[in-house]
């Protein structure tokens, strides 16, 4: 028996021990042939046992060192070091350190500033940190089974020992060197001027990890970050020329003229500029094959970052803020056969600002509307804010251009941009009624106690009459129905934003005003035509990205009623609105002229609504009312439909004059037989399963209104309130007093319309009088199914605690949901 190849008894995991028959080969004691025959018989093995067994322990030490010079500088050290055999008392010889571990780290924070003049203030804080950590393994990490001082005694070469030592050792370093925050301080009575060197703040940081183990045989990740901040501060100087007009002053009818103000200056003004780049080289060691080194890996991230903006309170009431941004990617270490240059280091070119990879821009303003300046609308409060977004992103550059029969067809960039309106506006109802006395008439309270006469004054008969009362109830309570609102919020908002891509020019390092002014500020005027014939559009034929624009608006409403003390309603409308467009494109090369291809829109829609007039009408298995007015509806839906279309002329119907029902089968007509019996009656184009017939049928039918006179609309505009109303007013009354401690009645009501996906019609837009299989004119979107949902949640409910602390909550709810699909 022998052992092929160099086995690693590191890994043995499993051992067998057997017997086998060798009576057929080889020589007798006497040198005669062996006859092969059999054996019979039994063997035992003794236990296979590990003898001696190592089981020395190790030892560990860790030492902490703390320590300060007064305010200059903080030291901090720690040491660390662990041999082989070290452990927990627990743990067995096999579960301990299988490596000797010598480890340090020392931190220092020094602030360099206390070492100059005092009348200098310069902060210049310094931080150096550096820390080792060696590793050695009591085994070989390539023969695993052999010790690595056993290999290292048996090897001859002093070279080979090392190479043996280096590999086995897992070595880190690392090191990392500040100054973070560095800046002149400002003397409390210096003058702020912009070019004052306080207004800047200078950072920079260097960190580096070397590092080499049995896999890596050199590695090394140096990072720097150079940082660059400006902010200046004016100091405010509003100007108001016309607040001491004395004709002005005279009626606060002109307090929105009086107000007038404005700022010449910005608020403040930044710039922030960084330089962030990180090296990172890394060679594998080759451990099984000698002479053939193994090609380092270089890594390379190099960003020249900068950003800036201002703060601008044009008024106390109007402010705007901008701020802008740009990413830029420095490929110094690329020559021009886009072939890397090794010898390129950290701080080559260190100052070069590269070319713009991303650049985004904010532009925000906030406006208070001062209409509240005005004394009938004192009590409306309304704020606008618009934040208009812009984006440009450099394409990648391995699919920024295409080759095709030797035409070399740049794809472009993209830009983006987003818009986004905000209007809220509080009405506070009580100011409202109190500006138009609506108001209740309370009693005057009784005049103070006079003081009694001084010796020698005339005594003066000075007592007060009661005072005048008002008990009338009936007035009281009329007045409180009528100032029963009292607040009432409007919030809407609209966001819009649009893709382009395939833009081909670049951004200047204040950026571009490409392709228009009004789109960097978040426009969503169309741009496309305007693009293209600039030349600023890719005229690739076959550029498939798409150009795409977002609209989503949102309305909602609430409102705070108090009808009378402790009932309380809450009212609440909302109406949320998507659209999404998309389409591809070509520019024809000669003509510049914008082609738009494949036009798409799909979008959503929710509004709150009142089903309730339909909420309890008989409706079960068998029968539904609301359902029968439905059906009946689509035929009077379908002539209001009718005379829009067809105007004052004679409107054509299924079964009459020309669309009578076929009977002869050579009738050309004949093979509309069923359409035409099906549809009797409906006017020609608009049939009984026409969506714009379904819909308006579908949602009067629900909503318990005539179809006579309902909208025609799929899309309504104003929502309806839903509410929730909660009285706990019985705890005034003696009886619930004496025996609860608390006691409410709940009822609350929720009802939408949804259209979960519209999507626009291809024949519609190929042609718009058409009509489809079923003989109906196409529709200009066509919607998957619409959901009316009704919540009676609660119905009603009934929540309170008795004094012997028994709790009840007892509640009913309702619901429904309807949906019609397509």
């Amino acid at each position: 028996m022998g052992v092929r190849g160099n086995p690693n008894f590191g890994l043995v995991r499993n051992l067998m021990v057997g017997i086998k028959n060798n009576t057929s080969t080889g020589l007798s004691p006497t040198g005669a042939d062996l006859i092969d025959r059999p054996i019979r018989g039994e063997v035992w093995f003794n236990e296979l046992r590990l003898a001696q067994m190592e089981n020395s322990g190790g030892m560990a030490a860790l030492v902490n060192i703390d320590t300060n010079l007064a305010d200059f500088a903080t030291i901090s050290a720690v040491g660390k070091k662990s041999t082989i055999g070290f452990g927990s008392l627990e743990q067995g010889p096999n579960e301990r350190s299988r490596e000797d571990v010598q480890q340090y780290n020392i931190v220092t924070n020094l602030s360099l500033g206390k070492l100059m003049p005092k009348n200098w203030r310069i902060n210049l804080p310094f931080n150096y940190s550096i820390g080792e950590e060696t590793i050695t393994p009591e085994y070989d990490p390539f023969n695993q089974d052999i010790k690595l001082d056993q290999i290292l005694d048996v090897t001859a070469d002093g070279a080979e020992r090392a190479n043996i030592k280096d590999r086995a050792i897992d070595y880190t370093k690392r090191k990392s060197i500040n100054f973070i925050g560095v800046k002149k301080e400002r003397a409390p009575e210096q003058k702020q001027r912009i070019y004052d060197p306080e207004n800047l703040t200078l950072s920079y940081s260097f960190n580096q990890v070397e590092r080499h183990n049995f896999e890596i045989e050199n590695f090394i990740d140096q990072q720097v970050n150079t940082t660059v901040d400006y902010t200046y501060a004016f100091q405010p100087k509003a100007v108001e020329p016309l607040k001491n007009n004395k004709f002005l002053k005279k009626s606060s009818y002109w307090k929105m003229l009086s107000d007038f103000n404005f700022n010449y200056l910005p608020s403040n003004i930044s710039f922030s500029s960084s330089i962030i780049r990180q090296f990172n080289k890394q060679q594998f060691r080759q451990i099984d094959v000698e002479g053939i080194p193994l090609d380092p890996l270089f890594r390379r991230n190099y960003q020249f970052n900068y950003q800036y903006g201002f703060n601008y309170n044009l008024t106390k009431a109007l402010k705007i803020n901008y701020t802008a941004s740009s990413n830029n990617i420095v490929r110094n270490y690329i020559d021009e056969n886009n072939e890397p240059i090794n010898s390129v280091t950290l701080y080559t070119d260190y100052w070069n600002p590269g070319e713009a990879f991303t650049r985004t821009q904010q532009f925000v303003v906030n406006y208070d509307l001062p209409i509240n300046k005005l004394p009938f609308l004192s009590f409306v409060k309304s704020t606008y804010s618009y934040t208009g977004d812009y984006n440009w992103q450099r394409a990648s550059l391995l699919l920024s251009d295409v080759e095709i029969d030797g035409i070399n067809y740049d794809l472009g960039n993209t830009v983006q941009n987003a818009s986004s309106h905000k209007l809220n506006t509080a009405f506070n109802m009580d100011s409202f009624y109190k500006y138009i006395g609506l108001t209740k008439k309370t009693a005057k309270p009784a005049s103070k106690a006079v003081a009694p006469p001084k010796p020698g004054q005339k005594v003066v008969n000075t007592a007060a009459g009661p005072a005048p009362t008002n008990n009338n109830l009936f007035v009281n309570g009329l007045l409180g129905v009528l100032t029963s609102i009292k607040t009432i919020n409007v919030n809407y908002i609209e966001n819009r934003g649009t893709v382009l891509p395939g833009f081909l020019p670049g951004q200047g390092f204040f950026g571009s005003s490409k392709p228009t002014l009004g789109f960097i500020f978040g426009s969503q005027t169309d741009i496309r035509q305007e693009s293209a014939s600039n030349g600023w559009l890719t005229n690739y034929q076959d550029f498939n990205q798409n150009f795409t624009q977002v609209t989503n608006r949102t309305l909602n409403i609430t409102s705070n009623i108090d009808l009378f003390p402790d009932f309380k309603i809450d009212l609440n409308a909302d109406r949320t609105y998507v659209n999404n467009y998309s389409e591809q494109y070509d520019v024809d090369p000669t003509t510049l002229t914008y082609n738009s291809r494949s036009p798409y829109t799909f979008g959503n829609y929710s509004i709150s609504t009142i089903l309730i007039n339909t909420a309890f009408s008989q409706s079960d298995e068998n029968f539904s009312a609301a359902f029968e007015d439905f059906r009946n509806n689509r035929l009077i839906i379908a002539n209001r439909l009718a005379e829009n279309y067809y105007g004052g002329q004679s409107i054509p119907r299924y079964g009459v004059g020309a669309y009578t029902i076929p009977t002869d089968p050579n009738d050309i007509r004949f093979p509309q037989r069923e359409l035409y019996t099906a549809n009797e009656g409906f006017p020609v184009g608009f049939g009984k399963n026409n969506q714009a017939v379904l819909i308006p049928s579908f949602l009067a039918a629900y909503t318990g209104k005539d179809a006579s006179s309902s909208s025609l609309r799929t899309f309504r505009d104003i929502p309806l309130p839903n509410w929730n109303i909660k009285y706990t007013g019985l705890m005034r009354y003696k009886f619930f007093k004496d025996n609860f401690k608390r006691m409410s009645i709940q009822h609350g009501y929720k009802a939408t319309y949804t259209i979960n996906a519209f999507r626009s019609n291809f024949e519609y837009d190929n042609n718009p009088i058409g009509t489809d299989v079923g003989g109906n004119y196409f529709n200009k979107l066509l919607i998957s199914n619409i959901n009316l949902v009704e919540q009676f949640n609660p119905l009603v409910r009934f929540d309170f605690e008795m004094k012997n602390s028994v709790k009840v909550l007892a509640e009913m709810k309702k619901d429904r949901a309807m949906s019609l699909s397509f």
